[in-house]
């Protein structure tokens, strides 16, 4: 894991201060927050104060979303609070995603040549020295969906989640520092294609052959790629807002409490004369040691002394933590239901 260090030199004081239903894309675009992070409280113990604020225009159900859920947050402590008017409920939730596109594949096996050439007139070379001439009819195969491997994905030139994230609008978001949990996961399947036998139309009729029987294939122009139908499917967090109000425009600030960004003091004494006296200037510098999330341009807030929370090591529902809901699940299982249930698990906070 990497880790980001800054160092910051001020006074003395306690409290130290930097300064610092299905839409359209255009209307998931126009609901979707781009949450900026606007300023961060940095704590000696280890945790921090995070609050990020963005402006968006809810649909016409009065709903708006993020797709960027923070991976921890201190039970009790994450708040989102409206601008104006006020929040109706906030909802955390799992939301799977699938498109299909058609990828080019470099042909590996006799069976893809042909099948990549359907149609074409070709010369057909037996083990047995027989010639065939004809044009090839049908090329009779079975396609299978088949699980990616990562190493495959490089090879296809497919980005992974880990890299490069998405919007729902399809902007790539920054990549996330820390490693991707099993639970936030993207799988590609990608049709392999299975089969041994063709048919060669040739002047004397239809002739079915076995590609294993074929030692040379001869066709003018031949097309050495074959198009195989790649799916992803992609299972990610979301929080959705729920306002009174449809299709009006909002500000709304999230915070909450994690741990992850710490600050480390050192003490700096510069002794001098002045008129005759001696002098020492006492200074802080604080080395900020951060392992939660990628910061820039962020003012932060350094504070002397540490917050004191009953559930400090409890991680919030909201950003649906494995431990979080396991705990849940044996705590309440009647509630809670069986893990296959805990997979699309929902939770939400309502006023009022």
């Amino acid at each position: 894991m990497r880790r980001s260090f800054f160092l910051a030199t001020f006074a003395l004081p306690l409290l130290l201060t930097t300064s610092g239903a299905q839409l359209s894309a255009a209307d998931a675009k126009a609901s979707e927050l781009d949450l900026k992070t606007e300023r961060v409280i940095i704590f000696k113990d280890g945790y921090c104060l995070f609050i990020k604020k963005a402006t968006f225009t809810t649909d016409k159900h009065g709903e708006a979303f993020t797709d960027d859920v923070p991976d921890a947050a201190v039970l009790g402590s994450f708040w989102a609070i409206p601008e104006e008017g006020r929040l109706v409920s906030m909802q955390a939730g799992w939301k799977t995603t699938e498109e299909t596109k058609d990828k080019e594949t470099i042909c590996k096996e006799t069976i893809e040549i042909l099948l990549a050439n359907k149609g074409k007139q070709a010369k057909i070379e037996l083990h047995d020295k027989t010639v065939l001439s004809g044009a090839i009819r049908e090329v009779l195969v079975e396609k299978t969906p088949t699980l990616l491997a990562e190493p495959q994905l490089e090879a296809l030139d497919v980005s992974v989640l880990s890299s490069v994230a998405l919007t729902s609008s399809g902007v790539p978001r920054p990549a996330r520092r820390r490693p991707i949990r099993p639970e936030s996961t993207e799988t590609h399947t990608l049709t392999t294609i299975s089969g041994a036998n063709f048919v060669l139309r040739t002047d004397d009729g239809d002739v079915f052959l076995s590609a294993g029987s074929v030692r040379s294939v001869s066709i003018k122009d031949m097309k050495t790629t074959l198009s195989k139908s790649m799916k992803s499917t992609r299972r990610s967090k979301r929080l959705t807002f729920k306002f009174p109000e449809g299709e009006k425009k909002q500000t709304l600030s999230l915070m909450y409490f994690r741990p992850g960004i710490r600050w480390i003091p050192t003490y700096r004494i510069d002794l001098r004369q002045k008129e005759g006296k001696n002098l020492a200037q006492v200074s802080l510098q604080a080395e900020i040691l951060n392992e939660a999330e990628d910061l820039h341009d962020v003012p932060l807030d350094i504070v002397v002394g540490v917050p004191n929370f009953r559930f400090k090591g409890t991680p919030s529902p909201l950003v649906l933590e494995a431990t979080m809901r396991n705990l849940l699940a044996e705590a309440a299982p009647d509630i809670m239901g069986q893990q296959s249930q805990l997979s699309n698990a929902m939770y939400s906070q309502r006023s009022g």
